[in-house]
C-alpha cells in the first residue's frame, strides 16, 4: 500500500458513504492499521461520516480502527462523549439485551426451585471444564482491578469496546470452529494482559503503566456465541466451559464486571437445543438457577430460556420427547399459579410444544399426540382470557394443530383438521385480526391429510381433497388471492388418487394444473413430484396397459428437462416407479423392460448424475419384474442382477448388498422355472438361508416368506431332506434359536432333527 493510501481513502469517504456500503468499506480498509497517525484521524474523519451510517455496523468499524493507537483512541472517546445525547437511549436498548433489567433491593424468591423442579432430576453433564480451562481461570490474579481513568461517560473504556466489536464480528461472521477459537483467543489475551501486568500493550512516552482493562460480560457473551453457531457437541460443550468458568471470575474481587447474564446462560441452552440435546441443556438451566440463588440478579431465567429447552425436546430424536416438553410447560403453568413471578408460558412456549407432536406423529408417533395438539389449542384459547397471559392462538398456532391432525393419516383425523380450518376462518371473518387470517398453507395441510390417510371402506380420500382444492379455487375467484393453489396443493391431491389407484383422475388433476400454467401461473408449475406422482397411480393401478403409460411419462419428463430445466427432471424414485409399473404389469418380457430402465439409471449415474444412483431398492424391483414374469431366461437374468449386486457391495457400495426381498425374488425365479426343467440345486438354497441367518443386519435376515418360499422350493424339487431341515430351522429361528454350523454336508443349516408330530405333513 503506498503512503498516500490513508489520504487517499480520507478525501474518497465523503463522496463513497452517498455510493455505497461497500465502497465505504474499501475505503476503510485503506485505513485500518495502516500506520498510528492514519488511525489517530479516525476521530477527525467520524464526524464527517457517521451522521448518516450512525445506525450501520461501519461505524463500529471505525471506531475500533481509530482505536489502534492511543491517540486514536482519545480522538474516538471525545467523539463517543460529544454524542451522548443521541445514543445514550441506543446504548442502553443494546444494552437490555444483554442484562436482564431487575431491581437489586427486590429479595430474591425461592420459586425458581419449584418453577424447575421438572429438570431436578440428575442428568449426567459435562459439567467440569478441561484441564486447560481450568488453568486459564486459575490464573488470573484476583488482586487487580479495571481502571476507568480513560472511559468514556457511559462507562467503557475504548478498548473495552473495541474488543467487543471485534468479537461480535467474529461471531456474526460464522467461520465455523476457525473463529471461535480466534475469538477466544482474543479473550484470553485480554485477560492476560489484565492478569500479568495490567497494561494495554502501549510503549509510547507518557502512556499509563496502570491502565488495566478488564473485559466485561458481553466480551465473553460473544465467544460463546461463536462456539454456539458451530452447530456440532464438542462446541456446544466448550460454550458450557467458558460459561463456567465466566461465572467463576465473577466470583473474585474487582471482576464482578464478567459476571455472567441471563444472555450468557440462553446462549448455551440454545447451542444444545440447536443439536438436539435436552438433557445437557436442562444441565445448563440447573447450573442457572444455582447462579441465580447464589446472589447473581442478572442470571434470573425467564420465559426464553424456559422456551429453549422446550425447543430442545423439539429438535431431539429422543423417546418421550412430546411428553418431556409438554411436561415442561404444564410446570410452568402450575408454578405461575402459585407464585405471580414466575416465568409464564406463552404462545411461543406453545407453539414450540404443538410442532413437537407434529413432527411426533410424522416421525411414527402413537396417534395420540395429534389430538393432544387440539387439547392444546382449546387451553390456549382458555388462558388467553385471563389477565395477563399471552397465549392468543394465531394462524401458526392453528396451522401447527392441522399438520398433527393430518399426519395421523386417518379420515377422521383429517376431518377434524378441515373442521379447525373453518374454525380459524370464522374467527378472522368475526374479528377481523390480520392474526387470524388463514392461507393456502393451511389449505395445502389439510389436502395433504386427506390424501395421505389410510383408506376406509366406501370414502374415497382423494375426493376429500380435490374438494379442499375446489374450496381453494372458489376463495381465489371471490378475490382472495392468497388462496391460489400452487403446485403443492395440485401434487398432494394427484398424490391421494395415486394412493388409491386411480391414475386417470391423476392425469386429470394434472391436466389442470398444466392449464393454470398455461395462463401464466408460474407458480402451478408441474413440476417432478407431480410427475412422479402421476407415475407411481399408474404403477399402482394394475390395469392393462399402465406400464407402458408409465414409461410414457418417463420419456416426456426426459424430454422436458432437456428443453425447459430441471423442475421436471426424473428423480430416482420416478425411475423406480417406472420399474415397479413393470414388476407389476406380468407382462411378457417386462423383465427385460425393467432391467432396460434399470441400466440406463447406471448409465445416468455413471454420466456424473449422483441423484438417480440406483440402489437395492431399485434392483429388488428389477427382481421381482424377473419372477413374476415367466420368460425363458428369467432365472439367468436374475441371476445376474443378484450377481451384480453383490459385486456392487464388494467394489464399495455397500449399501447394495442383497437383503431378504432380493433372496426372496430370486427364489420365486426358481420356483417358476421347475416347469421349465431349469435345475435347481438344494445346496444354493440351504447356502443362501445360511447366510441370512448369520448376518447381524435386520434387513438381510430371512422372514416367514424367506422359509415358506424355501420349503415350496425343496419340497416341488423333490429334496425332502433339505425340506425337513429348513423347517427345523425356521421353527428354532421363531423360538429365537437359530443356528449355523459350517460341519453341514450343504454347508448351511444344521440342527437337530425334532420329532415329527404330524407325520402326514
Amino acid at each position: 500500500m503506498s503512503p498516500a493510501a490513508p489520504a487517499k481513502a480520507r478525501m474518497m469517504l465523503p463522496i463513497l458513504f452517498l455510493l455505497s456500503t461497500n465502497s465505504i468499506m474499501y475505503a476503510h480498509s485503506l485505513l485500518v492499521h495502516h500506520d498510528t497517525t492514519a488511525a489517530a484521524r479516525g476521530g477527525v474523519i467520524l464526524p464527517c461520516t457517521l451522521p448518516t451510517l450512525s445506525r450501520h455496523r461501519l461505524t463500529h468499524s471505525y471506531y475500533y480502527a481509530a482505536c489502534s493507537s492511543n491517540s486514536g483512541a482519545a480522538a474516538c472517546s471525545s467523539w463517543l462523549d460529544g454524542r451522548r445525547r443521541t445514543t445514550r437511549r441506543q446504548q442502553q436498548t443494546k444494552h437490555r439485551m444483554y442484562l436482564y433489567p431487575t431491581s437489586r433491593s427486590q429479595p430474591r424468591r425461592p420459586y425458581l426451585s419449584a418453577a424447575t423442579a421438572m429438570v431436578s432430576e440428575p442428568i449426567s453433564s459435562s459439567s467440569s471444564s478441561s484441564s486447560s480451562s481450568s488453568s486459564s481461570s486459575s490464573s488470573l490474579n484476583t488482586n487487580r482491578t479495571a481502571s476507568n481513568d480513560d472511559c468514556n461517560e457511559f462507562g467503557e473504556n475504548p478498548e473495552v469496546v473495541a474488543l467487543k466489536i471485534k468479537l461480535e464480528s467474529i461471531a456474526d461472521s460464522h467461520r465455523g470452529a476457525k473463529g471461535a477459537r480466534e475469538a477466544e483467543d482474543l479473550l484470553m489475551s485480554a485477560l492476560r494482559k489484565f492478569d500479568s501486568n495490567g497494561t494495554t500493550g502501549s510503549t509510547e512516552e507518557g502512556s499509563s503503566e496502570d491502565n488495566r482493562i478488564l473485559p466485561t460480560a458481553i466480551c465473553v457473551n460473544h465467544v460463546m456465541r461463536a462456539w454456539a453457531l458451530v452447530g456440532r457437541d464438542y462446541a456446544a460443550a466448550r460454550a458450557e466451559e467458558l460459561l463456567r468458568m465466566q461465572a467463576e471470575w465473577g466470583q473474585r474481587p474487582g471482576m464482578e464486571a464478567l459476571t455472567p447474564t441471563v444472555y450468557s446462560f440462553s446462549t448455551v441452552i440454545n447451542a444444545y437445543a440447536n443439536i438436539g440435546r435436552p438433557e445437557k441443556a436442562e444441565a445448563v438451566l440447573r447450573f442457572q438457577v444455582e447462579q441465580y440463588e447464589a446472589g447473581n440478579e442478572s442470571a434470573r431465567p425467564n420465559a426464553i430460556v424456559f422456551n429453549t429447552i422446550v425447543k430442545a425436546w423439539s429438535n431431539s430424536r429422543t423417546k418421550g420427547r412430546e411428553k418431556r416438553a409438554e411436561e415442561i410447560l404444564r410446570h410452568m403453568i402450575r408454578s405461575c399459579s402459585k407464585d405471580p413471578l414466575c416465568p409464564k408460558p406463552d404462545r411461543i412456549t406453545f407453539n414450540i410444544v404443538l410442532g413437537t407432536y407434529a413432527k411426533s406423529s410424522a416421525w411414527g408417533g402413537s396417534g395420540i399426540e395429534p389430538r393432544r395438539a387440539l387439547k392444546l389449542l382449546e387451553q390456549m384459547e382458555e388462558l388467553d382470557k385471563k389477565p395477563g397471559w399471552r397465549t392468543k392462538p394465531d394462524a401458526i398456532t392453528y396451522l401447527l394443530v392441522i399438520q398433527a391432525l393430518g399426519k395421523e393419516r386417518t379420515l377422521n383425523a383429517a376431518e377434524m383438521a378441515l373442521e379447525v380450518l373453518h374454525r380459524l376462518q370464522r374467527k378472522f371473518k368475526e374479528t377481523g385480526d390480520a392474526a387470524f387470517r388463514p392461507n393456502k398453507i393451511h389449505y395445502n395441510a389439510v389436502i395433504n391429510g386427506f390424501a395421505n390417510s389410510r383408506l376406509r371402506a366406501g370414502e374415497s380420500n382423494a375426493e376429500h381433497a380435490e374438494a379442499v382444492l375446489k374450496e381453494m379455487l372458489e376463495l381465489y375467484e371471490n378475490n382472495q388471492y392468497w388462496f391460489k393453489p400452487d403446485r403443492i396443493s395440485y401434487s398432494s391431491t394427484i398424490t391421494g388418487y395415486a394412493n388409491e389407484g386411480r391414475p386417470l383422475d391423476a392425469e386429470r388433476v394434472l391436466g389442470m394444473m398444466i392449464e393454470e400454467y398455461k395462463n401464466g401461473d408460474a407458480r402451478c408449475k408441474p413440476d417432478t413430484i407431480a410427475y412422479t406422482s402421476v407415475i407411481n397411480s399408474w404403477a399402482q393401478s394394475g390395469e392393462q396397459g399402465a406400464a407402458q403409460r408409465a414409461t410414457e411419462y418417463l420419456h416426456q419428463m426426459e424430454k422436458l428437462s432437456s428443453e425447459h430445466g430441471e423442475d421436471v427432471k426424473p428423480s430416482k424414485i420416478t425411475y423406480g416407479c417406472v420399474i415397479n409399473a413393470w414388476a407389476n404389469s406380468g407382462e411378457k418380457g417386462s423383465g427385460e423392460k425393467a432391467e432396460a430402465i434399470l441400466n440406463r439409471m447406471e448409465q445416468l449415474y455413471e454420466a456424473g448424475d449422483r441423484a438417480v444412483r440406483p440402489d437395492v431398492i431399485a434392483y429388488n424391483m428389477a427382481m421381482k419384474a424377473y419372477s413374476e414374469c415367466k420368460d425363458e431366461n428369467a432365472v439367468a437374468r436374475a441371476e445376474e442382477l443378484f450377481r451384480r449386486m453383490d459385486n456392487l457391495h464388494r467394489d464399495g457400495r455397500y449399501s447394495m448388498k442383497p437383503d431378504v426381498l432380493t433372496v426372496n425374488a430370486l427364489i420365486k425365479c426358481w420356483i417358476n422355472s421347475i416347469d421349465g426343467d431349469v435345475p435347481v440345486q438344494p445346496e444354493r438354497v440351504l447356502g443362501l438361508l445360511g447366510n441370512m441367518l448369520s448376518s447381524e443386519e435386520t434387513r438381510q435376515r430371512p422372514n416367514d416368506e424367506t422359509f415358506d418360499l424355501a420349503l415350496r422350493l425343496l419340497l416341488q424339487s423333490g429334496d425332502a431332506e433339505a425340506a425337513r431341515r429348513v423347517e427345523a430351522a425356521w421353527t428354532k429361528l421363531k423360538g429365537g434359536r437359530g443356528s449355523i454350523s459350517s460341519s453341514s454336508k450343504y454347508g448351511a443349516i444344521s440342527p437337530p432333527r425334532p420329532p415329527r408330530k404330524d407325520k402326514n405333513k
